[in-house]
């Protein structure tokens, strides 16, 4: 029996399949816990080459939705392993058991990562070949990461794939497998998830395995699937022609990309009568388009709102559709008198998208600095923006076509930037409903060829400058005036959290993935210190309003804050272990003597920033705290949630 491969101690097993088995392990030095996968001897089927090959294809493999694959061997001769990341909190699987039915808007956020995983890997002719929940992880933050690239193929004496998920040309090896094959197993788990079945199931359930599969892969060859509004008769239309056309059984009559069937899924879950689409001309496709704000340039985004319920379509490439007029909806909790810390301002938890649809989680939330309004960030491509103090007022801007990942209002509180996971970054005037700049420096496929999603945006003190960073490890500073590109900070190995300038200008701190907070000139570009405080992915970064401090907050549920510019950093490091979970959310007080956490533990957290001492917890959230702001008074904070609910309550 093995007890260690390579430096790994095996601990017991986690899984069991056709042609491998998992454990996990403990690295005996650093202690750190990973997944062991040995396949079974005969999986190398007298072909050791194979094995090296497809293995160091895998661990060539850098991606934020992929596990990463550490090490791989052959012991003894004859047993081939992987010594891959480990992802603790489960599989889509078995968070979703067979039967279980998902809405749409619940499958959209794990279909955008999935389907950033599989363009990059696609990019790079790589095909997965066994697409399936099973092989759909979730990491500490429940985001997915796609596990077993290429894997498959090597366990020569089975059929690469799983018999209810796999395409017709992967089932008769004549084309060999392509892209499509991928999107046609995507397609299925999208099925199931909508009704709780796969669209083919074995005619004789107590059959043997093997007569099981072969049933079900003649009806992957020769039968049209069962329409889905069948078993669910309120799933709309545009959704399942959306997937049956995923299932053609001719490749070249499915989407051209895995990214053309998610926004096409994404489209049919929104579609709604188009009011008005503003066409854009943009002079250079790679860079931004501008507008004046004046709305005379024939670049200008102008759209008009009137006083009804009036709805847009989501843009098409090169188009922006915005502002759903003015909602009426009063918040949950209507305005109150709160003065004790804790105490209620309002509560905004029916935030809709249309007709009932819920906007989803709310990653992003800004208050405007001459404190009038507060704007919101949605899982399902939207932005609000309400009077922050009524929670009345609500307008709903429909500028991007993925989720939304951050917001920032301009110094001046005239404009705002948001960024999404569609690549782009746009300034625009809520006021009047202006598009003013699309920046796209984060998009098309960056350097190893994945999507690259905005995941951050700070604008300068002075204004003339925004900051944007995402997942492809990047620092753009372009001109909030036409978009020009003015420098590019490079240095992290993994996705960018998050961005912000300090105080004064002069510089830019960023927080990454690689577990990583660094600090750069913000003239020059250069790279000046890079700490690594945190045991975990950094999600979440401010500057202390005098610029005297930096503070962190991170997957290892504590938030660190230090002397950036100090010779005595370390010895002046302040440390926080108020929370249990990951910490995702921070904000200093306008007056730089609090800070305000939250995150995973469904708790926000004031505490004294000097003696660390906590002053007040906030429990009134029932998912993990996402964003925060303090309003610019000082008197409350804002705190967005999961489940899309935006609280605005007393600070201290």
């Amino acid at each position: 029996m093995l007890h260690q491969l390579g430096h790994y101690q095996l601990l017991h097993s986690i899984g069991k399949g056709a042609f491998a088995e998992v454990f996990l392990g403990e690295h005996i030095y650093l202690k750190r816990q990973a997944a062991i996968k040995v396949l079974h001897s005969q999986s190398l089927a007298g072909n050791r080459n194979d094995f090296v090959g497809e293995a160091r294809t895998a661990a060539q493999l850098d991606h934020p939705h992929i596990v990463h694959v550490w090490e791989f061997g052959v012991e003894n001769g004859n047993i081939p392993y992987l010594i891959m990341e480990y992802a603790n909190s489960g599989t889509l699987r078995k968070k979703y058991p067979p039967g279980v039915i998902l809405s749409p808007s619940e499958i959209l956020p794990h279909l955008r990562q999935i389907t950033e995983a599989l363009t990059y890997v696609h990019n790079k002719q790589l095909i997965h070949r066994d697409i399936k929940p099973a092989n759909m992880l979730l990491d500490s933050q429940k985001g997915v990461l796609l596990s077993d690239f290429g894997i498959s193929s090597l366990a020569h004496q089975v059929m690469a794939g799983t018999p209810a998920y796999m395409a017709p040309e992967q089932i008769q090896h004549n084309p060999q497998p392509v892209a499509a094959s991928d999107q046609y197993a995507l397609a299925v788990v999208i099925y199931e998830w909508l009704c709780g079945r796969c669209p083919f199931l074995p005619k004789s359930p107590q059959a043997a395995t093997i007569q099981q599969a072969q049933e079900v892969w003649e009806q992957h060859l020769r039968e049209q699937p069962p329409a889905l509004r069948q078993f669910v008769p309120t799933l709309s239309p545009e959704i399942e022609q959306v997937i049956l056309r995923a299932l053609k059984k001719d490749p070249a009559e499915r989407f051209a990309s895995v990214e053309a069937f998610y926004q096409a899924f994404a489209q049919a879950i929104t579609s709604v009568p188009e009011q008005q689409i503003a066409q854009a001309s943009p002079s250079d496709p790679g860079q931004a388009t501008a507008a004046s704000p004046s709305g005379s340039s024939p670049n200008s985004f102008t759209v008009q709102a009137n006083q009804q319920a009036a709805k847009t379509s989501l843009p098409g490439p090169g188009q922006i559709a915005t502002i759903y007029p003015f909602s009426a909806i009063p918040a949950t909790v209507p305005a109150g008198n709160a003065k004790q810390p804790g105490d209620v301002l309002y509560i905004r938890d029916n935030l809709e998208v249309r007709d009932g649809l819920p906007c989803g989680a709310i990653h992003a939330l800004s208050w405007s600095p001459d404190g009038k309004r507060l704007a919101a960030g949605a899982r399902l491509l939207t932005i609000f923006t309400w009077n922050a103090f009524t929670g009345d007022d609500v307008q709903t801007h429909r500028l991007h076509r993925d989720q939304i990942f951050s917001l920032a209002w301009s110094p001046d509180s005239r404009f705002l930037a948001s960024g999404s996971a569609d690549q782009l970054l746009h300034v625009w005037q809520p006021g009047n409903d202006q598009l003013l700049l699309s920046y796209k420096g984060h998009g098309g496929p960056r350097l190893d060829n994945s999507l690259s999603p905005a995941c951050a945006v700070s604008w300068s003190p002075d204004g003339s400058r925004l900051a944007s960073a995402g997942a492809d490890k990047t620092i753009q500073v372009w001109r909030a005036a036409d978009g020009a590109l003015v420098l590019t900070c490079r240095g992290h190995t993994r996705s960018i959290n998050a961005v912000c300038w300090s105080p004064d200008g002069s510089h830019l701190a960023s927080a990454s993935d690689d577990q990583t907070v660094r600090l750069w000139n913000g003239t020059t570009g250069a790279l000046i210190e890079t700490w690594q405080h945190h045991s975990g992915y950094v999600h979440a970064l401010g500057w202390s309003p005098d610029g005297t401090h930096l503070a962190s907050g991170g997957d290892d549920a504590t938030i660190y804050a230090w002397e950036p510019f100090s010779r005595a950093t370390l010895h002046n490091q302040l440390t926080y272990h108020g929370h249990t979970r990951a910490v995702l959310a921070l904000v200093w007080s306008p007056d730089g003597n609090y800070l305000a956490s939250g995150g995973s533990d469904q708790t926000v957290q004031i505490w004294d920033a000097a003696s660390r001492q906590p002053c007040y917890t906030y429990r009134a959230h029932g998912s993990p705290i996402l964003a925060l702001a303090w309003s610019p008074d000082g008197h409350y904070i804002a705190s967005s949630d999961k489940d899309g609910a935006v609280h605005v309550w007393r600070s201290i």
